[in-house]
């Protein structure tokens, strides 16, 4: 969209939200498009999209959470010694944010990205960043129903594919519903879950929504991965950069050997 276009938005949107002087000043181009965070969380109660243009205007959230990956350096660099070892045919993401993560798998892989965000300002702001990029497609979603939809597309391939899943976040939980999905529709996968507790190593932060809702162990659904082998980072937490926070890597059983080079390990601590 352009300057004006934005401008218009923006505009309208500081209206609605009661920010009358602001609007005036921000159309008559005496005060900047920028706005504290706060007004933008309220434009975005009722434009999305306008406070998605907001947030693209500030530079600082063009690599939001430090980088790809939580800013994690060790978590980077395995990624990029899976892909050398594996050859993906696609990238499936569930959790695009503002898709930092995303754009870094794009460049990592040179395969198509097929991305999904639940929450309308981050998939806005994530359409900009893409939106000369049409070998990453966004949707705006729940992440089972993305994949579903994926199941039932033939240009999305089924075999070897890398799936990070990153769209855990609060109350809903999708994860188990992801695997399973995942382990009844696609072969060979590999499967990157953040946010994962790693077992020994108390370093790497998880998500902990409650009982029965931890991203531990306990938590995977043995029917989706009975046939798969669950590997976590051999790199200490203490080494790592960034949010420090852990993951966890799903192979099929037969791609194990492939992947003992890596920086990975068992969830036993010898």
């Amino acid at each position: 969209m352009s300057q004006d276009g934005t401008t218009r938005r923006v505009v309208r949107a500081l209206r609605q939200v009661g920010l009358y002087e602001r609007a005036r000043q921000v159309r008559r181009g005496v005060a900047r498009l920028e706005v504290t965070e706060r007004s933008i969380s309220m434009i975005a109660r009722v434009s999305p999209t306008g406070a998605a243009a907001l947030d693209w205007l500030q530079p600082s959230k063009h690599s939001s959470w430090g980088g790809p990956m939580n800013g994690q350096a060790g978590r980077q660099r395995l990624i990029r010694e899976l892909v050398r070892i594996v050859d993906v045919a696609a990238v499936v993401e569930t959790g695009t944010y503002r898709g930092t993560t995303t754009e870094f798998l794009w460049h990592l892989t040179g395969r198509p990205v097929f991305s999904v965000e639940s929450e309308r300002r981050s998939f806005e702001y994530a359409k900009r960043r893409f939106a000369r990029n049409e070998s990453v497609q966004l949707s705006l979603s729940d992440s089972r129903i993305f994949l579903q939809r994926l199941v039932d597309n033939d240009e999305v391939p089924k075999k070897t594919v890398l799936f990070y899943l990153d769209a855990h976040w609060g109350a809903d939980l999708p994860l188990r519903d992801e695997l399973v999905i995942i382990a009844q529709h696609w072969s060979d996968p590999i499967i990157v879950i953040d946010d994962f507790a790693v077992p020994g190593d108390p370093g790497y932060g998880f998500d902990d929504y409650g009982e029965g809702r931890s991203l531990t162990l306990d938590y995977l659904p043995p029917n989706a991965i009975e046939d798969m082998v669950v590997l976590f980072p051999s790199l200490p937490s203490r080494l790592e950069t960034g949010a420090r926070r852990g993951c966890a890597v799903l192979v099929e059983r037969t791609r194990e050997l492939d992947l003992s080079s890596l920086s990975l390990r068992h969830a036993t601590v010898t």
